[in-house]
């Protein structure tokens, strides 16, 4: 797993060959990151991580 920044300066999390989003409602040394593509495809992956460490993740359906 790799953290980055977007283009518009939110933290991205790249994992497997997929782009998460941090979950807003995060906070702690628990996060919970999105899949990018859950607005446009429905996609349910989700990844949780805990000091920066993979702890879960969840497949996508694309």
């Amino acid at each position: 797993a790799k953290f980055t920044v977007s283009r518009y300066g939110q933290p991205v999390l790249l994992l497997g060959g997929y782009r998460f989003n941090k979950n807003h409602s995060s906070s702690g040394p628990k996060v919970r990151w999105n899949c990018t593509r859950k607005s446009s495809s429905g996609c349910k992956a989700s990844a949780i991580t805990v000091e920066n460490e993979v702890i879960m993740a969840y497949d996508h359906n694309h």
